[in-house]
């Protein structure tokens, strides 16, 4: 019988939902399967087709271990660099495969509902692959962890996928895991509340990483990727507010008289002309501001753009601090509160946080579009948090922005 882990099937859980199954199903037409309308009762169907058959199981306890990589997600992206002697370990495909092998624990299955886990991370499975960013090396790591409620004094023992990528061209680590709270180091049938030791999403992901490190090697770096984060963070503000066509028309018509009244500031304040070129740089930004609040049409600041900020979060090297939230929903960039504060992170050229609604790819199985935070740490971490159902694809162009920006 064919074993499906109750992270899956728990309505709970939410690692999968009823649109993800049925886009499964919609690929997959062998499955004849038809649409349902309850979630238990898919499942059934799914068993039902996993279990006439090994090809069958695999089909779908694959579609389930890559799941683990989409869907509701906490994302940490580093730059990590290979150390000579890694580089030369992964040189080549055949390399590659040969290093993935001896990597993967020998006494575990290579899928994440088929084995049962302890309290230690194990790596089930690592290959490589072709995407849209390059070769990526992907290590398939679980264990078990218990999570209690202490309002219910109720607690339930949870298989714990994390699933790590490398970009081998571009030397971007990501490690991929499910948001939990209220989680605790598995124990067992031994476990007490009292005794319990809790943990933190952070910490699970902490353990990955040095997993991941000690198999590939990474090279140290002293220097911070802070900074260079925060940079492309702006870049991707930058991206999605630049000023549209109708509003930059007004801009260009009325260039003479922004000019003539820079100037006239100029002769009144004594300015040189550096002082000069600020003053013409904020009067076009007033313009800009009042056109973009007043401006009827809002669809300016939407159309034929794939994403567009709601909130974000800016520190300037003088450490002022710039918390910008719109409407839900609503472009940032709508808001005078974006225009009061568009010099400064020009000038900085950093932005910490940043919060964007982003339409989908394929919006045939979800929603138009979906809510991603994006935030860079101290240590140098870009996190990135998908609060919705997010495929694959959706999560790579997201991931593309960032690192080629």
């Amino acid at each position: 019988m064919m074993k499906i882990s109750s992270i899956f099937i728990n309505n709970s859980e939410d690692y999968v939902t009823i649109p993800a199954i049925r886009k499964f199903i919609d690929e997959n037409p062998e499955l004849n399967i038809k649409y349902l309308d309850k979630k238990d009762e898919l499942w059934e169907a799914l068993k039902t087709f996993g279990e006439k058959s090994k090809e069958n199981e695999n089909k779908v306890l694959d579609w389930l271990d890559s799941v683990c990589r989409e869907g509701i997600k906490d994302i940490y992206l580093s730059c990590q660099s290979l150390s000579d002697f890694s580089s030369l370990q992964i040189s080549d495909d055949e390399k590659i495969n040969m290093f993935l092998k001896k990597s993967i624990h020998k006494d575990f299955e290579p899928h994440i509902c088929s084995n049962i886990y302890e309290k230690d991370f194990i790596l089930i499975n690592a290959f490589s692959e072709e995407s849209t960013l390059g070769k990526r090396l992907v290590f398939m790591y679980c264990k078990r962890l218990t999570v209690y409620d202490k309002k219910e004094m109720r607690r339930k023992d949870v298989d714990f996928p994390v699933i790590a990528e490398y970009y081998i061209e571009n030397s971007w680590l990501l490690i991929k895991v499910k948001p939990r709270s209220n989680i605790y180091q598995y124990t067992g049938k031994d476990f007490n509340i009292d005794t319990a030791i809790s943990t933190t999403i952070e910490k699970q992901v902490k353990e990955v990483q040095e997993k991941v490190s000690d198999l590939l090697n990474f090279s140290h770096d002293d220097y911070s990727k802070e900074e260079i984060l925060k940079n492309r963070l702006f870049e991707l503000l930058k991206l999605y507010t630049n000023t549209p066509e109708e509003i930059q028309a007004v801009l260009d018509n009325q260039e003479e008289m922004i000019e003539e009244m820079s100037q006239q500031i100029k002769d009144l304040c004594n300015l040189n002309d550096s002082q000069k070129g600020d003053v013409h740089d904020d009067i076009q930004n007033i313009v800009e501001k009042y056109l973009s609040i007043i401006w009827k049409d809002k669809e300016i600041f939407i159309k034929d753009r794939e994403a567009y900020p709601i909130k974000l979060n800016a520190t300037d090297d003088e450490a002022s601090r710039v918390e910008q939230v719109a409407g839900f929903a609503q472009p940032l960039q709508t808001k005078a509160v974006f225009f009061d504060n568009k010099k400064m992170l020009y000038k900085s050229k950093k932005c910490d946080n940043i919060e964007l609604k982003w339409k989908r790819k394929n919006r045939k199985y979800f929603s138009e579009s979906f809510l991603v935070n994006i935030s860079v740490n101290s240590r140098g971490v870009c996190i990135l948090k998908f609060r919705e159902y997010v495929v694959q694809e959706d999560i790579e162009n997201v991931l593309s922005k960032i690192i080629t920006v």
